[in-house]
């Protein structure tokens, strides 16, 4: 397969500190770029517009390490960390949070989200060394400047001995799972029934800083990158014990991010790395090296994701964040 040569041509500039974290979501219509930075800000951007591409700006008042968006009825909501806490908003209705999520200990450095019995959840993980489960559609106990949710916790999952740094979800055997990555270099799925721990992961030589899941040969996969600057696929479903079967070597420099994308029907991995580089890999090619692109970049890039800007699933660009810009390479 040969992609595109993807080139920086765009540059949204707006923040001051470097940019943490991004997602997507659906705002006025349009599929709206939403960056966190450790500059205590959260910026919403229409990159089509040919003025001014920053829409508003959210005071998060602390650094914003994660960003999960999600759809309430027919509200586009938003959840980021805030310390120890998770703050919701409504960008849409209003700049200030319109209730937080309480119960952590430390600061909240990673947002996932499932559905349990017909219940959409809020995963977060915490420096706290825990991992909560969240309804956020539960009553609030009481009324303060901005409602906090108390009883909106479901459970605590515990075993992580370091930092929890990544969450996502899997499905084994039709089930969903959830996937925890932590500074303990383990990686843990946890059963969502009795939220016990179903399988430990072993592998990385140092912290697992993310996760993402793919469709490799028809099952659904674990992907991890770590400080140890190697990215592991993983088989949950092998009868074999070490159910890594895969690794991608090109990276040299630990591994923030990790997310994945589809291009002419080929799924490809999307990693990002103090090496100042962003990479992308093809799982399913037959050759060893696996990297089919590798974007360099200025300075360290702390998060990269796919942006699809046009109705054609195929015109993906990949949205990049260092130093005070969110860079947009077509």
């Amino acid at each position: 397969m040969k992609l595109k040569s993807f080139k920086d041509n765009l540059y949204l500039k707006g923040h001051n500190k470097e940019i943490r974290c991004f997602t997507t979501l659906i705002y006025n219509d349009f599929l709206a770029i939403v960056s966190g930075s450790a500059d205590g800000t959260i910026k919403i951007w229409n990159p089509n517009l040919s003025e001014d591409k920053l829409i508003c700006t959210l005071k998060n008042e602390s650094t914003v390490w994660c960003l999960l968006s999600y759809k309430n009825n027919d509200n586009n909501l938003l959840a980021s960390s805030h310390f120890d806490e998770i703050r919701i908003w409504n960008p849409s209705q209003t700049n200030t949070p319109i209730y937080t999520l309480v119960g952590h200990q430390l600061n909240v450095v990673c947002l996932s989200s499932i559905t349990i019995n017909d219940m959409f959840t809020i995963i977060s993980g915490s420096y706290d060394q825990t991992i909560k489960l969240w309804n956020p559609n539960a009553k609030a106990e009481r009324k303060t400047a901005w409602t906090k949710k108390q009883n909106s916790l479901i459970t605590t999952l515990t075993g992580h001995e370091h930092y929890v740094c990544a969450i996502t979800t899997i499905k084994i055997t039709g089930e969903n799972y959830i996937v925890s990555g932590s500074a303990d270099k383990t990686i843990k799925i946890w059963n969502t029934k009795d939220y016990s721990i179903y399988m430990n992961l072993k592998g990385h030589y140092h912290g697992v800083y993310s996760l993402t899941t793919i469709k490799y040969k028809g099952e659904e996969i674990i992907v991890s990158g770590s400080y140890d600057k190697v990215i592991k696929l993983w088989n949950p479903n092998s009868i074999e014990d070490n159910k890594v079967i895969m690794e991608l070597l090109d990276h040299q420099d630990s591994i923030w991010y990790l997310s994945s994308f589809e291009v002419n029907n080929e799924t490809l991995i999307l990693s990002s790395s103090e090496d100042r580089t962003i990479n992308i890999w093809n799982p399913n090619l037959s050759e060893k090296s696996k990297l089919v692109e590798s974007i360099r970049n200025e300075s360290n890039v702390w998060c990269a994701i796919p942006y699809n800007y046009s109705d054609d699933p195929n015109c993906v660009c990949i949205v990049a964040g260092s130093f005070e810009e969110v860079k947009i390479y077509k």
